[in-house]
């Protein structure tokens, strides 16, 4: 008995070391979260950036304001990943095209930028390595609708019985 429960917290002991809690709560909570068209963590387009977030490049993001309005992220770290995707700097250029389908794409310095306006994220991808190196968000480019013909529709409704 005294050699099952001596071989069971042994076991136990180098579970806990392998993989320490405190490590992967820090973990959880240093990971930052991308959301297409909208922000970065507490970084929201189109909104003034919170106190102590400089517009510009930073070690991590690299803000793009106009009239001291975020108007592009640009995310370069490993500790931000895509809301419900999980892509991130790092992640191979497969996974882009299973989860987001054919984007544009050009040809960029150092590498591929394939594009998705309609859900306001953009990809640069290595051209070598194929995988991930930057992620940038924006607000989502609506396609336009045509104006013409709509005044005669409007003429149409308003005669209707």
């Amino acid at each position: 008995m005294d050699q099952k429960m001596f071989i069971c917290g042994f076991i136990l002991a180098v579970v806990f070391m392998r993989f320490p809690v405190t490590e992967s709560i820090a973990a959880a909570e240093m990971s930052g979260v991308i959301y297409p068209g909208k922000g970065v963590d507490n970084i929201l387009l189109g909104e003034r950036p919170p106190s102590g977030t400089p517009c510009g490049r930073g070690a991590e993001l690299e803000i793009t304001c106009a009239a001291g309005r975020v108007e592009k992220i640009a995310v370069t770290s490993l500790r931000f990943s895509v809301e419900r995707s999980g892509l991130h700097v790092g992640s191979p250029l497969g996974d882009i095209f299973r989860y987001y389908g054919d984007g544009k794409d050009k040809i960029v310095p150092g590498g591929i930028l394939i594009q998705y306006p309609d859900q306001g994220i953009d990809f640069t991808v290595d051209k070598k390595l194929g995988q991930i190196t930057a992620i940038t968000i924006y607000r989502p480019l609506l396609p336009e609708f045509p104006t013409k013909g709509y005044g005669q529709f409007n003429k149409q409704l308003k005669q209707a019985p």
